[in-house]
């Protein structure tokens, strides 16, 4: 199966699984085992429930959160931004579907496409790409979501190096099902 279709059935299947279930798995299994803390930050406004297996907390200072997470190749790094208070409505496909310009500017910049996520805070839009940076080439998983507390724009950006998007987007979805408001 070609890479790109194996990403994103997998992101579908584990979309699926989130948007089914609405809510964390109850009852022993391995991912409630190994299930990590939570983690809050009051500048973003944003916590993770439990932050899913193989992620660390990287930096969680003022408007800054940075996790990591261990993969086939070098360790891929998700960051969180927060975007203002908007006055008016906020488009968050309109958003997403920008990207392609962005990862096409880059050099050795290539799109992969868009989809919609499911998760208990309501729909992330994904953007995937990957261009080259320091001669090495990285692919970057972008997902976007209105903020559950307020009007703002949730970006979160998740770099890896390429070819390992089938491991990646499980992480990625895991992670986006947990993300929820506070206060």
């Amino acid at each position: 199966m070609h890479p790109t279709l194996n990403f994103l059935l997998t992101i579908a299947v584990a979309s699926s699984i989130i948007s089914s279930s609405g809510c964390k798995q109850a009852g022993p299994g391995p991912e409630a085992a190994s299930a990590g803390p939570r983690v809050e930050n009051a500048a973003l406004g944003l916590a993770i429930a439990e932050l899913p297996a193989g992620f660390e907390l990287d930096t969680n200072d003022g408007t800054s959160l940075i996790l990591t997470a261990p993969g086939p190749g070098d360790p891929g790094v998700l960051s969180f931004e927060v975007g203002p208070e908007e006055q008016g409505s906020v488009n968050i496909v309109e958003t997403a579907e920008r990207t392609k310009a962005t990862f096409e500017s880059r050099p050795q910049g290539q799109f992969f496409g868009n989809q919609e996520l499911m998760t208990p805070i309501g729909s992330f839009f994904t953007a995937r790409g990957a261009h080259e940076q320091a001669d090495v080439r990285i692919e970057e998983l972008l997902a976007f979501t209105l903020h559950p507390n307020s009007n703002r724009l949730i970006r979160i950006s998740f770099l890896y190096p390429a070819g390992e998007a089938a491991e990646r987007g499980p992480q990625f979805a895991a992670l986006l099902g947990e993300i929820e408001g506070y206060e």
